[in-house]
């Protein structure tokens, strides 16, 4: 169902780690999008007016990856996933915020793997180890507190494997 939603400044729209199944348009306000680093939070992002948050939970069952929260008087469209595929089938040009984003992600996502085989491939040339090594390649897992803890202060002629493709 397709609902409109207000929230005060500091209330919490999405808590990461929850389930959810909503996707939140913003009509007018601020967000702030955090997401949990060792004992504090980490600043993601700021979302204002026509951007789009918990989109997500439209398309996969796993918990929220980050912590939405009102930064000032907020009003929301609330899209559930029911609603969501109904408009898939009806009324698709309604979805191209949303789906906007989704693809957005996607790419960030992509670019997020190849980041990490790009340090794998200069960590193996450079002949340093990675710690502590990330959980998963998975964007909302991936926590980027990747340490290169060098061997040597200068590069070596030939890599462990080979020549080195860098």
């Amino acid at each position: 169902m397709d609902v409109i939603k207000g929230y005060a400044a500091g209330d919490v729209i999405i808590e990461e780690g929850t389930k959810g199944t909503s996707a939140y348009i913003i009509l007018t306000g601020t967000v702030d999008v955090t997401k949990r680093a060792g004992k504090g939070e980490v600043k993601m992002a700021t979302l204002g007016e026509r951007q789009v948050f918990g989109e997500m939970g439209l398309i996969e069952d796993r918990p929220r990856s980050a912590t939405v929260k009102a930064m000032s008087d907020l009003k929301v469209r609330v899209i559930d996933r029911e609603h969501f595929n109904e408009l898939l089938r009806t009324k698709p040009s309604v979805l191209i915020p949303i789906l906007k984003s989704l693809f957005e992600m996607l790419k960030v996502q992509v670019n997020m793997q190849f980041l990490y085989l790009d340090l794998i491939l200069f960590a193996a040339c450079m002949r340093v180890p990675l710690t502590p090594e990330p959980v998963s390649t998975n964007i909302n897992e991936f926590d980027i507190r990747i340490v290169i803890i060098p061997l040597s202060n200068r590069c070596p002629k030939t890599p462990p494997f080979g020549r080195c493709p860098m």
